[in-house]
């Protein structure tokens, strides 16, 4: 689907034609870098950890318009929140603005939203006149997986009941997400089966709390366009294997890596036939979650015959950021030019 050094479509897409031509010819001039072996790989593996941790203190600025905090699930000793972001300038329709979903990362067990890696893409897409909505979901390990799935698909039922009390399209919706988020972001839109956490059929309150002892996502809720999938595992029975093993029962509760419940909750395992457009970004140098969980997706949507987008950015580790104080290509402002190309071409107004 794409090499090392850029990103192609997988199936000719007529209304992001345009933006298609102008992400490849500026891709063809990336340099080839991104299969050199990196020496000290365990202190390129602690470098990306140490800053996936600080990344998570850069926040959304305070002026940036906001709604902040605004509850969409009660349970019976908290509640799970939501910022929404607005565009500074105001349009003549404002149930027009397209919605951006972002979901942190932080590996399923910290992190805060409208914080991390991502905040130079929300602050561009707000710029550009989207409304970006930044979810908090349940934590491992107090909340095991898929307690953070259901989280997103209550924030989004929230969203589709409430898109016009707040001013914004509930049919041109995305998804931008990072790292663990991207895992569930992906997850979502391609739609695994799941049994629903006891905790969630027991103490959810919000729109699209779920009766069945057998969960959808997708069932309930907005309708994703598409989605930025930044750097996230796609096959956790890959991604879990070595010092990572601590994860399958500190987040999923299981022992075996070829456990069912690690199958269902690989993206890589999913139906992809119906999948929305999905732009994948992923830095050559990445110690925490390697690239090659990005390129075995982009290959899994090309022999779906569905519409995936690769960018392996040369001299990158985890969080997009430079490794050994070597220049990225594209770097992190060309990133993000990108990724709101990526939502205009497939969530805008057609006389945007």
């Amino acid at each position: 689907m794409a090499d090392a050094t850029g990103m192609r479509t997988v199936r000719p897409h007529r209304p992001g034609a345009g933006w298609c031509g102008r992400l490849t010819a500026l891709l063809a001039v990336i340099c080839v870098a991104g299969h050199a072996c990196v020496s000290c790989a365990t202190w390129g593996l602690l470098a990306d950890f140490r800053y996936g941790l600080r990344v998570t203190n850069d926040a959304v600025p305070p002026d940036v318009p906001a709604v902040r905090r605004v509850a969409f699930s009660t349970f019976d000793d908290y509640s799970l929140a939501l910022d929404l972001f607005f565009p500074p300038e105001p349009v003549s329709n404002p149930h027009s603005y397209p919605l951006i979903v972002h979901l942190h990362g932080g590996g399923w067990v910290t992190g805060v939203r409208s914080a991390g890696a991502a905040v130079p893409e929300i602050e561009a897409l707000v710029s550009r006149g989207y409304v970006v909505a930044s979810i908090d979901y349940r934590l491992a390990p107090e909340h095991r997986f898929p307690a953070a799935l259901e989280d997103l698909e209550l924030a989004l039922g929230y969203l589709h009941e409430h898109a016009h009390f707040f001013g914004f399209s509930s049919d041109r919706v995305g998804l931008l997400a990072t790292s663990a988020g991207a895992h569930l972001a992906l997850l979502y839109v391609l739609g695994v089966n799941g049994a629903a956490s006891a905790e969630t059929q027991a103490g959810a309150t919000g729109d699209a709390a779920t009766p069945d002892a057998r969960w959808q996502p997708g069932m309930i809720g907005l309708q994703v366009g598409a989605v930025v999938a930044m750097y996230g595992p796609t096959d956790l029975c890959e991604y879990l294997r070595g010092v990572r093993k601590v994860l399958l029962r500190r987040v999923f509760g299981v022992r075996s890596i070829y456990d069912p419940v690690i199958v269902e909750a690989s993206p890589f395992h999913c139906a992809l036939e119906d999948a929305p457009p999905i732009l994948l970004i992923h830095g050559d140098r990445d110690r925490l979650v390697d690239p090659a969980q990005s390129r075995k997706l982009a290959g899994s949507l090309e022999e779906a015959g569905t519409e995936g987008y690769l960018l392996v950015v040369s001299g990158a580790g985890h969080s997009l950021r430079p490794v050994f104080r070597q220049p990225m290509e594209p770097d992190r402002q060309g990133v993000t030019a990108l990724v709101v190309e990526f939502f205009d071409a497939f969530l805008a107004e057609p006389d945007r």
